[in-house]
């Protein structure tokens, strides 16, 4: 079943700049929405490996609305000094310290496969280069569907046989065989280490549902919530038969869509429902089965807004949270539900962690345009978020699909959305939006393990900064700033260890300040 892909290399011109590191430069285009990256099968702009600068002085990294990507400057530490009043004050606090990061990543779906699969072999490479290479983005993460999703061009699951109650006929798709396992491999090859994989099932088979049907208004079955335990189990031995072992599963994806009369794949549950499943069979199953360690549990999976009553119903019982190591949560309805749900839901269960699962721009429910290549706007509100929920104890982040085709899909009931990542398989090429800039000042400095630091801001009126703080296991300090001002801002960046570094942030710009702090 293993087919592992070729490595092939880019023919990729290195540019060098006084106090800037060697790395390729961005083959930029301009489009009505902005500026994109243009990869093929020869060229791929690639950031490489960041190295800390000197001691006593800080590498700021900048991506900006005017063009700027992963520009390198060294910036001196010198003693503090009196700041103006249209300064930012930025203070870190090393001995206060909150919870610990796992990393980020994106989603490999069927439409991300075969959109992928569209691309010569040399540009599928560069592609899976630009994020998971050490020089690339070097995701750590990856979300991948159990079966089908909207985001696939048909509607099936491991075992469409009707009534295979001892699931004889499971078997994983040509969807899992030619696209998800083998490009997962090679992302992992591509890492040396293993991927950290986070995954969830949309729906369970037809047959196993009160409505017979894969979207629409339809539950579990209550005499198969063992057997669909058991069948996710399957699901997770064969992943990791394939050295690709799932290290969180999530009970359902978005659960109360199947609440209602949902027009794509969907499964519905009540919070109790969740609760009582996961406490009698998802959990106890995955204990006991032969592959070792085991998944740890996801619950919630939804909407922000779901924070005020899943939490309390479902993590207040201990056996539950035995298995129950995390609380996921997507970012749709993030503007009407505030950030403190988080803080609420930490509070109420220290042990269980908070993991952001799913985010994409270009929802047709919200009125956006699928696909707006080259768009600031959509780049910046990733910074927005992924600064907003670490800063409320979030452990990580993913994104959605890894790569759409011009069109925001394909999408089996034309739910097209936008990605970091838009493949032109006509040309074999393929376009970094500003969102793929944007997600890697964090992948790239904030390694798993780093932990959250307090990071006090002084602003003035005017300034629309966004910043978190957090240190990685390597020692290292790593500052992410989102400047949503339409002026640049100076700030000053205080250490006790080093004194101050005095930064100017253009407008509209997203930068990583990295140091070490000895």
């Amino acid at each position: 079943m293993r087919r592992r892909l070729d490595r092939l290399t880019s023919d990729k011109s290195d540019v060098a700049a006084a106090g800037v590191s060697v790395g390729s430069e961005c083959a930029a285009r301009q489009l009505a929405d902005g500026v994109v990256c243009v990869c093929n099968a020869t060229f791929c702009d690639e950031p490489g490996v960041p190295q800390p600068p000197p001691a006593g002085s800080l590498l700021h990294v900048l991506t900006s609305k005017a063009g700027a990507r992963f520009q390198e400057q060294v910036v001196p530490f010198q003693e503090a000094g009196q700041a103006g009043d249209t300064e930012a004050v930025l203070s870190v606090n090393r001995s206060v310290r909150y919870q610990e990061v796992h990393g980020f990543g994106g989603a490999m779906t069927d439409a991300a496969g075969l959109n992928m699969a569209s691309l010569s072999d040399a540009a599928r490479e560069n592609l899976l280069r630009a994020y998971f290479a050490p020089e690339g983005l070097h995701y750590n993460m990856a979300r991948v569907p159990a079966a089908g999703t909207d985001f696939s061009t048909r509607t099936y699951s491991y075992d469409d046989v009707e009534n295979d109650t001892s699931l004889q006929h499971f078997s994983l798709a040509d969807e899992d065989l030619l696209y998800k396992i083998p490009y997962l491999q090679h992302a992992q090859d591509l890492r040396g280490e293993e991927l950290l994989l986070v995954s969830a099932p949309w729906s369970a088979p037809t047959w196993m549902k009160t409505n017979g049907k894969f979207n629409g208004e339809g539950k579990l079955i209550r005499e198969y919530w063992q057997l669909w335990a058991d069948y996710l189990l399957r699901f997770v031995e064969e992943y990791a038969s394939v050295g690709l072992p799932i290290w969180v599963l999530s009970a359902q994806n978005e659960p109360t869509d199947g609440n209602s009369d949902f027009w794509f794949n969907c499964m519905g549950w009540s919070a109790t429902e969740q609760r009582d499943w996961v406490a009698q069979h998802l959990g106890p199953t995955l204990q006991a089965a032969a592959v070792q360690p085991p998944p740890d549990v996801l619950v919630i999976d939804d909407q922000r807004s779901m924070l005020d009553r899943w939490p309390q119903q479902i993590l207040t019982n201990e056996t539950v949270t035995q298995y129950a190591k995390f609380v996921g949560v997507h970012w749709y309805t993030d503007q009407f539900s505030p950030a403190s749900m988080l803080d609420d839901v930490h509070q109420l269960s220290p042990g269980t962690q908070i993991l952001y699962t799913e985010a994409c721009n270009g929802l047709r429910d919200m009125g956006e345009v699928a696909v707006l290549l080259g768009s600031w706007e959509r780049g910046e509100k990733y910074a927005t978020s992924i600064i907003e929920v670490l800063n409320h104890w979030s452990t990580g982040w993913l994104d959605w699909n890894l790569a759409l085709n011009t069109s925001g899909g394909p999408n089996w009931v034309n739910n097209n959305v936008d990605s970091p990542v838009i493949v032109n398989a006509t040309a074999d090429e393929f376009y970094k939006q500003p969102m793929f800039y944007v997600l890697g000042h964090f992948s790239r400095f904030v390694t798993r393990g780093s932990v959250r630091l307090q990071l006090d801001a002084q602003l003035p009126a005017a300034a629309s900064l966004d910043s978190v703080a957090l240190e990685t296991p390597q020692g290292r300090t790593v500052l992410v700033l989102s400047n949503k001002a339409t002026e640049e801002v100076s700030v000053r960046v205080r250490d006790p260890a080093l004194g101050e570094a005095l930064l100017t942030l253009p407008a509209n710009s997203v930068s990583t300040l990295l140091y070490t702090s000895s």
